[in-house]
């Protein structure tokens, strides 16, 4: 993406405060330009001497002063350029404050179009996006976009500015004013085509960011692991190497920033010197040439600040290319969603052979049909890879079958609102997810307006009140991060309690016992018995004791169905896939 399109599509999207922005850069420039032209009667009353340009000037200057009412003398002069100089500071203050509010502006509706296209893209999306990377792309890219629209917005202040400054040396020598943009152009416009290297260096950079934030968050989830292993030094060498690449690489970018804004100075001696030599040679008055050398003055920092602006704005181009490819490919992985509302389950969900793979995989699922009658439990087992988790994600519409439909009450998933389905829908995950917050927050946060009755009544549905109680703070308590500072059995308990006050009508459990101590696992399985026959439930099982009470079992192998029924009759057949599994478990 080119620095032109970047800029551009800003100016699309906030086309109103692009406007507000020109207006107040405008009126500082304005300010600016009437402060230089008011130097003119003061410099001809130190010189005492007047030109017939700068007596035009003056008389502008002092027809000012006498609207406010003041006599034409040298203090009016000095009141008038320390009045103008407060309005400037003034104006150049809001200006700032104006463009810092259009950059959050531009943070916080990014924020929320990230979070809105990647909360309805559907299951694949995340599941094959690096975490680290997402991650990165809230905490570091969206500030730089935001960023970008301040050098955006001073450049466009520094042209502006620029240009109405310019007019005064023009309107004295348009001939010294000429030769002086020529040579200008000359000196600039290869610091000016460094934009090139800039970039690279910026691309280097994002992709050396993104890689050290996958590592930290890898790092981070990983720490269990890490530590249990003493590998610590590898992951230390490992996240140190990137830094130091990281380091070189904004060294570099710091250095080709300060060297454009160090080269300003030296730049603007020689052009002060060729304009002066100019002016003698023009024959140019003294006090017309000390007005001009004040516009130059001040209209030299502002090339050299467009200059590296602009190089600024480069590095950000990366960052925001990063934001709108992630856009496009959340959208492009837009969650299907009908709009017939769902509310419950009135008689089964059919799973009509269907069949599943992930983009540019082998199939997953394989003609696949099942029936979950109303208030059943059904249970699905089979080896690790045999695709059981797939078929719940497609059940509760996180990815869209290859092949048939899901049915509810003979209406296709695809028909009803997905939001409004998973509304009804409690979920518990193999592994304990929990927020770093209390007991009672993390329960709350599944259903709003949460009673505390209700609380304590799911949880006594999932047996979690007995250790709960003996908490010092009880449903106060802090979990930790993920959990942390409970047990497995007891944030698995949690989890189960969290699915449950959302009073279901349909629940899944994703292997919820399987690393599970004995009496946890116990647990559990009370809970899910309190359960059977009120709410339907879906229950995946490598522990094939969490199933001895389903009222119908499908065994899934590399993908398929082979053998259905309930547990007493599968275990019982001569060669039963399932029977073979108990007696492996026995042993």
């Amino acid at each position: 993406m080119s620095t032109i399109k970047f800029i551009s599509d800003l100016i699309k999207q906030y086309p109103y405060h692009m406007i507000k922005l020109s207006v107040a850069a405008i009126l500082n420039a304005v300010v600016q330009m009437v402060f230089v032209v008011s130097l003119t009667p003061v410099i001809e009353s130190l010189i005492g001497k007047e030109s017939e340009i700068t007596g035009r000037l003056s008389s502008i200057v002092k027809s000012i002063v006498k609207l406010m009412g003041m006599p034409d003398t040298l203090s009016s002069f000095l009141i008038l350029l320390l009045v103008l100089n407060f309005i400037r500071l003034f104006m150049e203050i809001s200006l700032v404050r104006f463009i810092e509010v259009i950059r959050f502006k531009i943070n916080h509706d990014y924020l929320k179009q990230l979070l809105k296209s990647f909360y309805n893209a559907n299951w694949y999306f995340f599941s094959s996006e690096k975490q680290g990377i997402l991650f990165n792309t809230f905490l570091t890219h969206i500030a730089r976009v935001g960023n970008a629209f301040i050098f955006i917005g001073n450049s466009s202040a520094y042209f502006i500015k620029l240009v109405l400054l310019m007019a005064i040396p023009f309107y004295i020598s348009w001939q010294v004013s000429s030769a002086m943009i020529f040579i200008a152009f000359f000196i600039f416009f290869p610091i000016y085509m460094l934009g090139k290297y800039t970039r690279k260096l910026a691309s280097i950079s994002l992709v050396l960011s993104n890689q050290i934030s996958v590592k930290i968050q890898e790092s981070l989830a990983a720490a269990k692991i890490i530590l249990g292993f003493g590998v610590q030094n590898n992951v230390f060498r490992s996240l140190t190497f990137l830094d130091r690449k990281q380091i070189r690489v904004a060294l570099k970018q710091m250095t080709l920033k300060q060297s454009i804004r160090s080269a300003t100075h030296p730049i603007a001696i020689l052009i002060l010197i060729i304009v002066f030599s100019l002016s003698k040679n023009f024959s140019i008055p003294a006090a017309e040439t000390a007005v001009m050398l004040y516009a130059i003055i001040s209209v030299v920092p502002l090339i050299g600040g467009i200059t590296s602006q602009r190089h600024i704005i480069e590095e950000y181009v990366p960052s925001y290319q990063q934001i709108i490819d992630q856009i496009k490919r959340a959208d492009d992985l837009k969650q299907a969603s009908g709009s017939k509302k769902f509310n419950s389950i009135e008689s089964n969900i059919v799973i009509d052979n269907i069949s599943f793979a992930y983009p540019e995989n082998e199939l997953t699922l394989i003609d696949i049909s099942m029936l979950i009658p109303k208030g059943k439990m059904i249970a699905i087992v089979g080896e690790s890879g045999s695709g059981k988790s797939t078929l719940i994600d497609v059940i509760m519409g996180f990815n869209e079958p290859t092949k048939g439909t899901v049915n509810l009450d003979g209406i296709p998933l695809q028909d009803y609102d997905i939001q409004t389905y998973r509304n009804k829908i409690g979920y518990v995950p193999q592994e304990s997810v929990l927020f770093n917050m209390s007991i009672a927050d993390n329960l709350c946060w599944a259903k709003d307006d949460t009673k505390d009755e209700e609380i304590v009544a799911a949880c006594q549905l999932a047996y979690a009140d007995g250790f709960i109680e003996s908490l010092p703070d009880k449903y106060d308590t802090l979990v930790g991060d993920r959990g942390v500072r409970l047990s497995g059995g007891q944030a698995q308990r949690i989890c189960l309690a969290r699915a449950i006050i959302r009073d279901p009508e349909l629940l899944f459990l994703d292997e919820a016992t399987s690393s599970l101590d004995t009496e946890s696992e116990g647990m559990i399985q009370k809970a899910i018995d309190n359960l059977s026959g009120e709410t339907t439930i879906v229950v995946i099982a490598h522990r094939l004791s969490t199933i001895r009470k389903a009222d119908y079992v499908y065994v899934l192998e590399k993908g398929s169905v082979i053998e259905e029924g309930s547990y007493r009759e599968l275990t019982r057949k001569t060669y039963s896939r399932l029977g073979k599994m108990v007696e492996e478990q026995k042993l």
